[in-house]
C-alpha cells in the first residue's frame, strides 16, 4: 500500500500555513516511526497544509509558469487564490505558498502579514520568483496596522485555525475592505460527521502542542459569519485522514 507520510511543524510561535518554517517532524505510519527533518529538507519536500499530507505529483504550467503541485492543498489554493484583485492584504503568508497562484494582471499590490519573521526572507524569494512585488509585516492578525477600507481582496489560507483569536482577526479584516470587497479563504476545520468530530474534539489537546496551536475543530462558517461576513462556502474531505481534511473554501463579503 502506498506509503502516505504525516508531517508536522514545531516552535512556530505563528503556525502560518501550518508548514513553513523551523524543524519538521515526519511520521512513517507504515514503520511506525518518527524523525526529525532539518529546514532545507524540509523545505525541498514538504510545505502545504498542517498535517502535512502530500502526494507527489509532476510540475504543471499555470497563468505561464511552472508550478510544483504536491497535493490537494495546493489544488485547493489555486482554486482561490487567482480570483485575488486590486490592492491585497494576506494574512499568515508565511514563506509566500500563495505566490505562485495570484494574477499579476489582477492584482495591484499585495500586503503579507505573519508575525513569524524567520519565514519573510523565503516569502520575499517567491514574491521575486513570481514577479509580485510584497510588503512584508511582522504582526498577529488580530490587530493590523492598515487603514480602514484600504484593501479590495484579502486573503487567509489555512490560517485561521491557528490563530489565537480568530473571529478578532476575521474583524479585523472586514475593516480593511472596501465596500463590496471580498474575503478569499480556503482553511480545515470542524467536520460534519459527529464520529469524526468526536476525534478532532479528542485529539485537538495534543494537536495543539505538537502543531503549534493548530484548531481540528473551528467552524469556519460560523466564524465568518459572526464576524459579519455574508460566506459562499463550499466544502468536502480532501484526500487524507478524514479528522485532518475536512475543507471549507470559497469567498465571503462583507454585510
Amino acid at each position: 500500500s502506498r506509503d502516505y507520510l504525516y508531517r508536522e511543524k514545531r516552535n512556530l510561535s505563528f503556525f502560518s500555513n501550518c508548514v513553513d518554517a523551523g524543524i519538521g517532524v515526519e511520521f512513517n505510519m507504515i514503520e511506525g516511526k518518527f524523525r526529525f527533518l532539518d529546514n532545507n529538507y524540509y523545505h525541498r519536500f514538504y510545505g502545504g497544509f498542517s498535517t502535512g499530507i502530500m502526494y507527489f505529483e509532476p510540475q504543471t504550467t499555470f497563468q505561464g509558469k511552472q508550478v510544483k503541485l504536491r497535493g490537494p492543498i495546493r489544488r485547493q489554493r489555486q482554486a482561490v487564490i487567482p480570483l485575488a484583485s486590486g490592492r491585497v492584504l494576506e494574512i499568515g503568508m508565511g514563506t509566500g505558498l500563495n505566490l505562485p497562484f495570484y494574477d499579476p494582471h489582477r492584482v495591484k499590490s499585495i500586503v503579507g502579514v505573519d508575525p513569524a519573521l524567520q519565514m519573510h526572507k523565503l516569502a520575499l524569494k517567491r514574491s521575486l520568483a513570481a514577479g509580485l512585488p510584497v510588503e512584508l509585516v511582522g504582526v498577529s492578525a488580530e490587530k493590523l496596522p492598515v487603514a480602514d477600507a484600504s484593501f479590495d481582496t484579502v486573503v487567509s489560507t489555512y490560517t485561521l485555525c491557528s490563530i489565537p483569536d480568530p473571529l478578532a482577526a476575521l474583524r479585523e479584516l472586514r475593516r480593511a475592505l472596501v465596500p463590496g470587497g471580498r474575503l478569499l479563504f480556503s482553511e480545515h476545520g470542524r467536520a460534519p460527521d459527529e464520529s469524526v468530530l468526536r476525534w478532532q474534539t479528542r485529539l485537538q489537546p495534543l494537536w495543539m502542542k505538537i502543531a503549534g496551536g493548530c484548531h481540528l475543530n473551528r467552524d469556519i462558517p460560523a466564524l465568518l459569519e459572526e464576524a459579519g461576513f455574508s460566506p459562499q462556502v463550499q466544502s468536502r474531505y480532501i484526500p487524507g485522514p478524514r479528522v485532518f481534511s475536512f475543507h471549507y473554501w470559497g469567498q465571503a463579503t462583507a454585510e
